[in-house]
């Protein structure tokens, strides 16, 4: 089942459909397969994004307009049989991001989403706190234990 906000509809959303994964609105200029509909890099480069099931995520953006992704890379199917990139779902986003998967969010989806498009992503936080750590002598790097002076 799926929330009416998932759908990525309006002026761009058949164009945002036939984004391949891994692709952003480029894909419809004179220099990719798509619709020529843009001029070549005359927007910002998450527009119309999709992820990439085979790469690492762009950043989750805090306030995307509409159009702005990263957006799924699977297609949803409206009821009249078209199709529609969807948004990422709460869940997918704190997978992203690295949060354990029970963690809760309060509020609507749209706050949700700005909290963790202003987050940093947990385990970077950690590899910065443990490289940080070991450079100022509290971590041993190759025993990983806490050196108390």
């Amino acid at each position: 089942t799926r929330a009416d906000d998932e759908v990525v509809d309006g002026e761009y959303g058949q164009l945002a459909a036939e984004v391949p994964p891994g692709q952003n609105y480029l894909w419809h200029t004179s220099r990719y397969g798509g619709q020529n509909r843009f001029e070549w890099r005359s927007r910002y480069w998450t527009f119309l994004l999709r992820l990439d099931p085979n790469r690492p995520s762009s950043t989750v953006q805090a306030q995307p307009g509409p159009w702005v992704g990263p957006f799924h890379w699977e297609n949803i199917e409206l009821r009249d049989g078209t199709e529609r990139a969807r948004r990422l779902r709460i869940g997918e986003m704190l997978r992203l991001m690295s949060f354990p998967d029970d963690f809760e969010l309060i509020g609507t989806r749209a706050d949700a989403q700005r909290q963790l498009g202003n987050a940093v992503p947990v385990e970077l936080g950690k590899a910065v706190s443990r490289a940080l750590l070991e450079q100022l002598g509290y971590i041993n790097k190759n025993m990983r234990q806490v050196l108390y002076a």
